[in-house]
């Protein structure tokens, strides 16, 4: 057997049933931008931690750039070794060359003066 509902009573379960819809609808709309948001939050948080890794970084190459010399001073700097370099050189040259004439001179003394003495010494 049919059931007959009044058309004021179907009328107000299927308004019921709407809103029962909307309401369900509503929140699964609420839940997508809460989760929609809950996402952005945390990658606006990765985000902010890669850049202030990326900030301590470019901090970094500045303090060490500071540390290096421009190739101007560096080659200014060698120049100036080498020329040191080329006088220290030309130094212990000459001292080797004064040492081996010392030593000439010294030799050629003893043998004189053994010869010296081994002829006077025979007469």
């Amino acid at each position: 057997m049919e059931e007959q509902v009044s058309l004021k009573e179907f009328l107000l379960e299927r308004l019921e049933n709407l809103a029962k819809v909307e309401t369900e609808r509503w929140k699964a709309h609420q839940l997508v931008h809460n989760m929609g948001q809950v996402a952005l939050d945390a990658s606006v948080k990765t985000l902010d931690t890669r850049l202030e890794g990326m900030n301590q970084f470019r901090a970094q190459v500045l303090e060490e750039r500071a540390a290096f010399v421009t190739i101007q001073l560096y080659r200014a700097e060698y120049k100036a070794l080498e020329n040191k370099m080329n006088e220290l050189n030309s130094f212990r040259s000459n001292l080797e060359g004064r040492i081996w004439m010392l030593g000439v001179v010294l030799g050629g003394m003893q043998i004189g003066l053994l010869a010296l003495f081994h002829f006077w010494g025979s007469k």
